[in-house]
């Protein structure tokens, strides 16, 4: 399957580096796939932490506005992770046939996720009833926790619905619960 992504970070091997990320003014309009997308699923616990700003970006009727997704397959062993640092500020995502926002982690581990005065608007084109940010991680063992701080993030919905999902799959969950901060304006 190929997916047209607007701008995708996806590393093919875990000593490869995505530091020092800064993307302003971006526009991802009209993609197949993904505004946004992280896919650092070949990280593992030797991998530097990835540390991204998005600022004053724009994504509209993508997949998903801006998807980070990282860790080991379900089958490997347990190994605590950090995903590093991301700060979404001044964005724009809105008409996604999917969520806006999408945080999916294996597993469950340390990083934090900031989104400061940004705006998700009319997303979950297709799927009405989704929310529009969904954090789903897989707990496996009792690491250090993964943090969303959510700072004068406005969503606007046109039906009724949840805003935020969390949720655990996969393996018993036996770490820490997701430290979620902050203010979501609807």
């Amino acid at each position: 399957l190929f997916v047209m992504v607007g701008i995708d970070f996806e590393p093919n091997h875990h000593e490869e580096v995505v530091t020092g990320v800064v993307m302003r003014r971006c526009r991802a309009i009209n993609n197949a796939g993904n505004g946004f997308e992280f896919y650092m699923n070949r990280f593992d616990k030797t991998s530097e932490p990835t540390e991204a700003l998005f600022e004053d970006c724009v994504a509209i009727s993508n997949k998903f506005g801006f998807i980070y997704s990282a860790g080991q397959p379900t089958t490997k062993p347990d190994e605590p992770m950090n995903h590093g640092n991301i700060a979404v500020r001044r964005c724009r995502f809105s008409e996604s046939r999917e969520n806006g926002l999408v945080f999916w982690h294996r597993p469950f581990s340390k990083g934090t996720f900031t989104v400061v005065d940004t705006v998700l608007e009319n997303n979950c084109v297709k799927y009405p009833e989704r929310p529009d940010i969904s954090i789903t991680v897989s707990a496996h063992g009792v690491y250090e926790t993964d943090t969303y701080v959510f700072e004068n993030l406005t969503v606007i919905r046109p039906n009724p619905g949840k805003v935020i999902s969390l949720v655990k799959r996969k393996k018993p969950y036996n770490g820490k619960p997701s430290r979620l901060m902050g203010e979501i304006k609807s």
